[in-house]
């Protein structure tokens, strides 16, 4: 395998960056791999899906880890643009303040992608975990003692 060399320099992403944009990197690259990884156990975790026996409770169980994994993906997704945003805001008002001419800092479109795909994680997160813990507070409400009517399957009612 040839390495890249340039000037009797090795090529890195991690060479000459500041400490801020590698984390920032790190963070985006956690928050993808934490939301491809809940991805399966949301779609086993769903009500239509039959990977799994559904009078478990093994579902409820992986959709809120699908939730916890797409929450803690969308946190770390939405640090990571915050911080850069931050970053990039600084270092354009010092340097305006400074005089110095010609320098411009955006946000461009890669960023407005990294702040959608956070929210983006973030929103199911809070949905499934809301809808979790409602139907577990729901269940626990319900005493198991209960009467039942028995249902007749023959029974006929003319209105």
């Amino acid at each position: 395998m040839a390495n890249i060399w340039t000037c009797d320099i090795p090529v890195s992403y991690l060479s000459g960056h500041p400490v801020a944009l590698v984390i920032t990197r790190a963070l985006v690259i956690v928050k993808g791999a934490l939301s491809i990884a809940a991805a399966p156990l949301l779609i086993m975790g769903m009500k239509c899906t039959t990977f799994i026996n559904s009078r478990d409770h093994h579902k409820v169980k992986l959709s809120t880890a699908a939730g916890t994994m797409f929450l803690i993906g969308g946190v770390c997704g939405g640090i990571a643009v915050l911080w850069y945003a931050i970053d990039t805001a600084l270092k354009y008002r010092t340097e305006v303040g400074l005089g110095v001419p010609g320098i411009t800092y955006e946000l461009g479109y890669s960023y407005w992608f990294a702040a959608a795909s956070a929210i983006c994680a973030c929103v199911p997160a809070l949905l499934l975990l809301g809808l979790n813990c409602r139907s577990k507070a729901g269940a626990e409400k319900k005493p198991s003692n209960t009467f039942q009517p028995r249902i007749h399957n023959s029974a006929i009612t003319y209105l």
